[in-house]
């Protein structure tokens, strides 16, 4: 009898799997597809591998990044350029410093040049309304709308979390995207200062850090993690199953399992997104014209996806491991709505993609070199599936979006259960 099942080897999955194994435990890791990661995966433009999925991690807390040294790789930042927002009316800078698009000093120039001084203006109640104000449902966009004004929701907040979240702020919890946020206010009175606090800037001054300085990447891409992952778990003696699919946890011959994805349950199904890479020949794309990539506003119905990234201006190693092209990826899928590729074929989903991209970025493109698409399923919120009696879970559907919400939860769960099956000389499942 093995000691430990685990079922599904995303990155919840295998972080667990792996410091199982690293107790001493025999552990066997049961994967449904051919390949290890989860949402984290690579497709090829020629013979560059580019992320598919998430291609940077969050810094806060540390595990993450504890975690990628541990496994010998190497962590990277994304090129100092800045982010934009696009809309129908035109395209600006992401300002500096904000939190889920939520602005530290709405009397900041770089704010005002996307909201106009007018809903500046209006923001500055925010200072003045108590700490309360707006927090009665817990949702994210009363917080936004009734403390700074429907202009700062529409024009800097939506964006963002469409982009990240495939939802708006109105359906999305404060907790879900900042958990840290109505603490802060709380403390400190007004929702911008308490961006300043999570931002580390102090809750006096504004802070000064970039887009994207709260975010890392690998050197090679995130890829990189999972096969790192999955090799470390395979030389501590784990043993991993891919092509494996399980329906029924019952007939698993282990002492415990560990459940690392929702898909069994009907409930599961998350926003449907898509993302599609294109590569073009090397000065294809004048310069960095969006920076490391844009957020396009729900509201742009010239523009069918919600986000472009320049992933050869983003990451140094990319466009040095591929000086010869030019790589840009975009997405596609928002809440409650199939991803307008969905019902498209290769050719027609690249000339959309191709169109889109030539709207975000202001210039007109040749055909790309290399392409790729991947459809993807977001995660359920935390909560919206329960893992089945006495078993224990780990990955976003449970610990939140991103990694480092995952990882460390993912390692807490699999020392807790460590620690039972040492003091157990039987089953827990």
């Amino acid at each position: 009898m093995t000691d430990v099942a685990v079922v599904g080897a995303g990155i919840g999955g295998l972080v667990a799997a792996r410091e199982l194994a690293r107790a001493g435990l025999s552990v066997e890791l049961f994967e449904a597809a051919a390949v290890v990661g989860g949402l984290v995966g690579a497709t090829r433009m020629g013979d560059t591998a580019v992320d598919s999925g998430p291609e940077s991690f969050a810094t806060r807390g540390g595990a993450v990044g504890e975690l990628v040294d541990e496994l010998g790789l190497t962590r990277v930042d994304a090129a100092d350029l800045g982010s934009w927002l696009v809309f129908d009316d035109g395209a600006a800078p992401s300002p500096a410093g904000a939190l889920m698009g939520i602005p530290a000093d709405v009397t900041a120039a770089d704010v005002v040049r996307v909201i106009g001084a007018e809903a500046s203006q209006r923001a500055l109640r925010d200072l003045e309304l108590p700490a309360r104000a707006g927090t009665a449902s817990g949702m994210l966009g009363e917080l936004v709308r009734e403390r700074l004004g429907e202009t700062v929701l529409d024009r800097l907040v939506d964006p963002i979390v469409s982009g990240v979240y495939s939802a708006r702020a109105d359906d999305l919890p404060v907790s879900r995207v900042s958990p840290k946020l109505l603490d802060a206010l709380a403390e400190h009175g007004s929702l911008q200062a308490a961006v300043r606090q999570i931002r580390g800037g102090g809750a006096g001054r504004p802070s000064g850090s970039r887009p994207g300085a709260l975010v890392q990447g690998i050197d090679g891409g995130m890829h990189r993690l999972a096969e790192a992952l999955a090799a470390d778990f395979e030389r501590l003696g784990g043993r991993l199953r891919l092509g494996h699919r399980v329906d029924d946890i019952t007939m698993l011959d282990a002492r415990a399992v560990v459940v690392a994805t929702p898909d069994w349950a009907s409930e599961a199904r998350g926003a449907e997104v898509e993302l599609v890479t294109l590569a073009f020949e090397a000065g294809a794309i004048d310069g960095a014209p969006r920076g490391t990539g844009a957020l396009v506003a729900p509201g742009a119905a010239s523009i069918s996806a919600k986000a472009l990234t320049h992933s050869s201006a983003k990451w140094p190693w990319l466009r040095a491991s591929a000086p010869h092209l030019d790589i840009v990826r975009l997405s596609y899928g928002r809440q409650n709505q199939p991803p307008p590729t969905s019902c498209l074929d290769d050719e027609a989903t690249v000339a959309l993609a191709r169109s889109d991209a030539e709207r975000i970025l202001g210039q007109s493109l040749p055909a790309p070199v290399f392409t790729g698409r991947r459809a993807l399923r977001q995660p359920p919120a935390p909560g919206a599936v329960q893992p089945p009696d006495g078993v224990l879970a780990v990955g976003s559907w449970v610990a939140g979006t991103g990694l480092a919400s995952v990882v460390p939860a993912s390692i807490a769960v699999a020392k807790e259960l460590s620690q039972r099956l040492a003091a157990s000389t039987g089953g827990l499942t």
